[in-house]
């Protein structure tokens, strides 16, 4: 009998040890930490959380992206990580800050250099976005077409705006 209890116990420690290096490696919690780590030491860390917020303001969520699975959109957030339901009322926006030639233009002086897409089919997407990108959601109010509580529109920033 307790060597079934041994074996129970050590399997729930090994998903649990996996899921964890999971989420840290390829689900967002790195960027995360990053983040976190980053605004600790610039010494603006109470201005700056703000950009991670779940408050319920007006129904718009800020976090970093830990990935796309299945019909949600899962977000690091001030609360933690948190899943959005999406369904095809959803729209999907990707602004593009980080590649060369965007941040030559933005070096320039050049206004409105960002590249931006907007999508409505989330596997395109999912195409351009990775974990740890910074994302802003807004959720269906009551009132509102849709299912209340469902993604209306993502935000993905391959930039963090407020470092």
């Amino acid at each position: 009998m307790k060597r079934w209890r041994v074996w129970v116990l050590a399997l729930l420690l090994a998903v649990i040890v996996s899921l964890g290096i999971y989420l840290y490696f390829w689900g967002g919690l790195k960027q995360f930490a990053r983040a976190m780590f980053i605004m600790a030491n610039t010494g603006r860390a109470a201005n700056q959380w703000d950009n991670f917020y779940d408050t319920h303001q007006e129904y718009i969520y800020g976090g970093l992206l830990a990935g796309t699975w299945f019909d949600r959109v899962w977000v690091w957030g001030s609360g933690g990580l948190k899943p959005y339901r999406v369904d095809e009322s959803t729209v999907y926006s990707w602004f593009d800050g980080c590649n060369p030639e965007t941040l030559a233009l933005l070096n320039s002086g050049k206004a409105g250099a960002v590249k931006q897409a907007l999508f409505t089919d989330k596997a395109e997407w999912r195409e351009k976005i990775k974990a740890g990108d910074y994302v802003r959601v807004k959720v269906i109010q009551p009132g509102m077409d849709g299912i209340p509580g469902n993604l209306r529109e993502v935000y993905d920033y391959n930039f963090w705006l407020f470092l």
